[in-house]
């Protein structure tokens, strides 16, 4: 979305970055920009809580607060804005850390340009929005916090419409949760419902803070992942490998966590809807299934037949 005019509020030390950001949004023409600056939490608090702000850029370094403390208190204080946060270089870990806290995104300072901070203040603010939407209309899933399926494709929708928009492709994963029904029937639905979350937890931390991770269904996930190309699928997946070795090794249980995998890849220039993104990556789920039977091999794999 394209807005006309939006109120920014800026908390930097630095008062020549703060004629930077303005000089920079000058430079944007489809939006006129307000830019607010203050260069301490305390001040930029206390101006959030008079109301009028579209979006709230900080560093996480700051002369009255420093590093993901900056991020934890402006998220309890601003519930209803949406906010991106400034790092260096050398401290990108812990704009990641921001974002997995509340952040839309992070920006490194250095590399700002007037194309760069539109468009990460317009998807901020667009995405902020979507997820409130999801939340106020309940579009996640009770048992495990993610999103259910009628979320999954609304929001999901929405994204393929921004990659389309920005002639970037997706990465769609089809998680399948293997032995359920043996869980299920040998140990309960109880212990079931446990794994179902446990998996959830293993998703949620294997994936960036942007990906939208959802429970489709019963012991079904799903993952997509903008920006992502096919041949990185292997590494895409390899902190979830890692994580789910991590957590059958951490200690003695009745069961293992095993995930067969089928992955469908978004073309802009070739556009299709998440439903049938969902069936191909279905399709390639099946076949890693199929063979992991005959193979009798446990972990995670995937078959890249339908990408």
């Amino acid at each position: 979305m394209i807005y006309k005019k939006l109120t920014l509020l800026l908390i930097d030390s630095e008062k020549e970055f703060a004629k930077t950001i303005r000089k920079i949004l000058s430079n944007v023409k489809e939006t006129t920009y307000e830019l607010i600056y203050t260069n301490k939490l305390s001040h930029g608090l206390e101006r959030l809580s008079h109301g009028g702000i579209d979006l709230l850029l900080f560093d996480l370094f700051l002369p009255d607060c420093e590093g993901m403390e900056t991020a934890i208190r402006i998220h309890d204080h601003s519930q209803d804005v949406p906010f991106i946060v400034f790092v260096s270089s050398e401290n990108e870990d812990l704009g990641i850390k921001a974002v997995k806290n509340g952040a839309q995104d992070y920006l490194i300072k250095k590399h700002v340009d007037s194309d760069l901070l539109a468009r990460s203040v317009r998807y901020s603010i667009d995405r902020y929005k979507m997820e409130s939407e999801l939340r106020n209309l309940s579009w996640l899933d009770e048992l495990t916090g993610l999103y259910n399926r009628r979320g999954f494709l609304t929001f999901a929708s929405q994204v393929l419409r921004i990659a389309r928009r920005s002639n970037v492709g997706a990465l769609l994963l089809f998680v399948d949760l293997d032995n359920m029904k043996w869980i299920n029937d040998s140990l309960g639905h109880i212990v079931g419902d446990k794994v179902l979350a446990q998996t959830a937890d293993i998703l949620r931390n294997s994936f960036r803070a942007s990906d939208i991770v959802s429970r489709l269904s019963g012991d079904e996930f799903a993952v997509l992942a903008m920006g992502a190309e096919p041949k990185n699928v292997q590494k895409v997946l390899s902190r979830l490998r890692k994580n789910i070795e991590s957590f059958n090794k951490k200690e003695k249980r009745l069961y293992n966590i095993s995930l067969s995998i089928g992955a469908s890849y978004y073309n802009p220039q070739k556009p299709v809807s998440v439903e049938e993104l969902i069936d191909n990556a279905d399709k390639s789920m099946y076949n890693t299934k199929s063979k992991k039977k005959k193979e009798n091999n446990k972990g995670v794999n995937i078959s890249e037949e339908q990408i």
